[in-house]
């Protein structure tokens, strides 16, 4: 499991690895696809109707939004959840619901 579109997925399918792709629900990204350093402005959702918004984009469209505006092309196998946070377990919940609201698959 690897940041999607990552050399790490790129690596592992060369090899011929069973590899799965993550994507995160409460991080920004770069028009590149890659994540913004926590160093940096953006990197972080803290609005959780954006988090939510960002993370239905990727798994149903297979794209989000980067911090300049730009499309990133992803691939969302698996979506990555900061347990962290004050509200991670309400936003985990209603992620949950919302999944299954859209009929979004979740497995194991």
């Amino acid at each position: 499991m690897g940041l999607a579109g990552s050399e790490l997925i790129r690596a592992g399918k060369q090899y011929g690895l069973t590899t799965r792709e993550e994507v995160f629900a409460d991080r920004g990204y770069q028009a590149d696809g890659s994540l913004v350093p926590r160093s940096q402005p953006g990197a972080l959702i803290e609005n959780e109707e954006q988090a939510l918004a960002q993370t239905l984009e990727m798994v149903q469209h297979g794209r989000v939004k980067s911090i300049t505006g730009e499309w990133a092309t992803v691939t969302a196998q698996t979506v990555c959840l900061h347990g962290d946070g004050e509200h991670a377990l309400a936003f985990a919940r209603r992620l949950r619901s919302t999944f299954a609201e859209k009929e979004i698959v979740v497995a194991a």
